[in-house]
């Protein structure tokens, strides 16, 4: 996330004054952008030297079809690799998704294990409490770049990377393919899952129900991947099965969006 300032300067010849105002409007740019020039190149399965389009801190890339990811040197190619893996393989059921988010310029970036998420530039100004989390998603209305952070487990990493692709296929693609209509069925599943009382609310976000809902979506979407870790709001909903068990329609909206596959990425990135 970038912060430009405009000031808009008008002139009144009669009363010969300059009355400046400054203006701070947050957003992404082709005046201030360092993602506005991307051209994406196919690599496979090999890393790369970035691209000059990157902002200087980042060295390595790898593309997951029109899809960038990139990296600091201090990161591990088997990151990217794996990163580039868990994103085609949640997004090959739905094109539509895919290129969606390529024209909306979706990014990931992978935080080395030295690293803290201040120091990537789209994050540098974030929250001291925050410098450490495994995921992040920059701010839904001005950024599409997701941070994915090193892990000592590969199906943890692999975890928080669909955790942080399922925020923007949920406010970027969907919201611009399907409107109004699909918030508000989620809305109304996350009501749902509350009623049911599977679910609970972060206690760590406090007055905030949009986000509390982006949540609710992100972890869903990570048990329908079977994946094991928890954020202990949800305790009884261990896998993909228990969501049917429990949410016939979380789980028939989350069969409309994402394949049914079982992967143990432990054993994919050797």
């Amino acid at each position: 996330l970038y912060i430009c300032n405009y000031i808009i300067i008008n002139v009144n010849m009669s009363k010969l004054y300059f009355n400046v105002v400054a203006v701070l409007f947050l957003f992404i740019s082709f005046s201030c952008n360092p993602w506005d020039k991307i051209q994406t190149q196919y690599t496979g399965d090999k890393v790369i030297t970035a691209p000059n389009w990157a902002p200087s801190f980042y060295k390595k890339y790898i593309d997951a079809a029109g899809i960038p990811i990139i990296s600091s040197l201090k990161a591990k190619d088997e990151y990217l690799r794996l990163c580039r893996k868990a994103i085609l393989i949640a997004l090959k059921k739905r094109v539509d998704i895919h290129r969606e988010l390529v024209a909306n310029n979706a990014i990931f970036v992978i935080r080395a294990e030295s690293e803290v998420n201040s120091d990537h530039p789209d994050f540098k100004n974030i929250e001291r409490s925050k410098d450490k989390h495994a995921g992040l998603a920059g701010d839904i209305f001005t950024s599409t770049v997701s941070l994915v952070a090193e892990d000592s487990s590969y199906n943890q990493f692999a975890q928080t990377t669909i955790h942080e692709l399922t925020h923007v296929v949920h406010n970027i693609a969907i919201r611009q393919l399907e409107g109004n209509k699909v918030l508000r069925e989620i809305d109304d599943l996350y009501k749902q899952a509350l009623d049911k009382g599977y679910y609970t609310r972060l206690p760590y976000i406090i007055n905030d129900e949009s986000t509390q809902i982006d949540e609710f979506v992100a972890q869903m979407a990570e048990k329908f991947f079977n994946f094991k870790g928890t954020h202990g709001n949800m305790d009884s909903i261990k896998n993909r099965n228990d969501i049917k068990l429990n949410h016939i329609e979380m789980y028939n909206f989350l069969d409309r969006y994402f394949p049914v596959v079982d992967i143990d990425f432990n054993e994919l990135i050797k």
